[in-house]
């Protein structure tokens, strides 16, 4: 994960961009992946997986953010499990740190 924390664009508002890599492993594929897999004889149960983010934090709250993050999940043109498409998912949330 890669985060740059903190370009303050007035005295009460933070933002912050991120971005995570790695692996996914779903040991049952649902939805679109599913349907893919079947149409495409794939494995998507391990993918690449990448996820960047936005976030935003206030100055009278500064432990919780309210972040948008895009989930994006691809076999990397067939790179792993013969699985040439991809999946996406985008989450609105809250982190509090403590």
């Amino acid at each position: 994960m890669l985060r740059y924390d903190g370009l303050i664009v007035t005295d009460n508002v933070k933002f912050s961009a991120a971005i995570t890599g790695g692996l996914s492993y779903a040991t049952d594929p649902i939805g679109i992946e599913a349907e893919r897999e079947i149409e495409n004889n794939g494995d998507s149960s391990l993918l690449f997986y990448m996820a960047p983010e936005l976030s935003v934090s206030f100055a009278e709250h500064p432990d919780t953010e309210f972040f948008l993050r895009l989930q994006h999940r691809s076999g990397g043109w067939k790179t792993l499990g013969n699985f040439q498409d991809s999946a996406n998912a985008v989450s609105l949330g809250v982190r509090q740190s403590f």
